[in-house]
């Protein structure tokens, strides 16, 4: 572990009210690390193991590894990267005068669905979803899903939707022959490789995209395809991304994601209604600059193939 500073007795107390599951049992087994990110409502903080978890305000969204306090961010002390932090008892001291209490948060998890509607009800709710997309500036990602060309695309832009196209249409090839072959698919393509760190951010447009589908395949149980990514994901992401876009994509090999991610597949799965569709998409919007759109993205990637399989062979369990 790199070197620390030393913390000081602190000055600011708050509590951390709210944590995904994961943050909860990272604040349980950890006592010493450092800060590792300082971000405008947020700081990731790593532990001996260089394990992460998101503490933050509760403008940021509930997720897997967010552990969220209820205090004004910005009257909090200054944090550095690097700073120390500590475990006392059921404290955690942060820096040179922040102390987070843990007292019996709520832990959060994702409501759960009721389950898929039938064929005719999701195909009409992903036309829902589709025509209300097609009208928005939905991340770099989703004029791919969609079959959609940007406008005029720059260099960077078609270079980029090139690498795009290729990974996600290996992943999708890949997808179909599982799903027929659940104990026969071939190996992931290595083309799909190219997703991995694509593009700029705290979490990249590719890893926001895998780690979509990630969750849409847990979410449908489509458990055999969703471990044989997981290992392939955990194997070949860390040498190409970032840490902290890691520890989202492990979150998502579990099948969980930001609040927002699951709420619009749940609505896709059971909505019947324009509006409630609508309300569900748009609540990605605030999610980074377009990572709620690009997580969308392969959530509607698989939720498709998963449906195409469905109406090729309507009593087959494609779980």
């Amino acid at each position: 572990m790199t070197a620390v500073r030393p913390f000081a007795r602190p000055r600011i107390s708050t509590a951390v009210t709210l944590t995904g599951a994961q943050a909860y049992r990272w604040l349980s087994d950890s006592s010493q690390g450092r800060v590792a990110a300082v971000y405008r409502h947020c700081l990731y903080l790593a532990d001996h193991r260089d394990e992460l978890i998101c503490l933050g305000s509760r403008r940021l969204e509930p997720g897997p590894i967010n552990a969220l306090c209820d205090t004004d961010w910005e009257r909090l002390g200054s944090f550095n990267i690097g700073d120390a932090w500590q475990r006392h008892g059921e404290a955690f001291h942060v820096g040179v005068n922040n102390c987070f209490r843990i007292d019996n948060p709520t832990v959060w998890r994702p409501a759960p669905t009721r389950g898929p509607g039938n064929t005719d009800a999701i195909a009409d709710n992903l036309h829902r979803a589709h025509d209300y997309l097609s009208t928005i500036d939905a991340g770099p990602l989703m004029p791919l899903v969609l079959m959609s060309a940007a406008p005029r695309p720059s260099r960077l832009q078609t270079a980029f939707q090139q690498q795009a196209t290729s990974g996600i249409h290996a992943l999708l090839h890949w997808l179909d022959d599982s799903l027929l072959h659940s104990r026969s698919a071939g190996e992931i393509p290595e083309s799909v490789v190219s997703l991995i760190g694509l593009g700029p951010g705290l979490t990249p447009s590719g890893d926001d995209f895998l780690g979509g589908a990630l969750v849409a395949l847990r979410t449908l149980k489509l458990d055999t395809a969703a471990a044989r990514l997981s290992v392939w994901i955990k194997r070949h992401a860390p040498p190409l991304t970032t840490n902290i876009s890691l520890a989202h994509l492990s979150a998502a090999c579990d099948g969980e994601a930001l609040e927002p991610v699951h709420r619009a597949l749940n609505a896709v799965l059971e909505s019947h209604s324009d509006d409630g569709i609508e309300a569900a998409l748009a609540g990605l919007s605030a999610v980074g600059h377009s990572s709620g759109w690009d997580a969308l993205s392969g959530v509607l990637a698989v939720t498709e193939a998963w449906q195409r399989n469905r109406c090729a062979a309507p009593h087959r369990d494609c779980a």
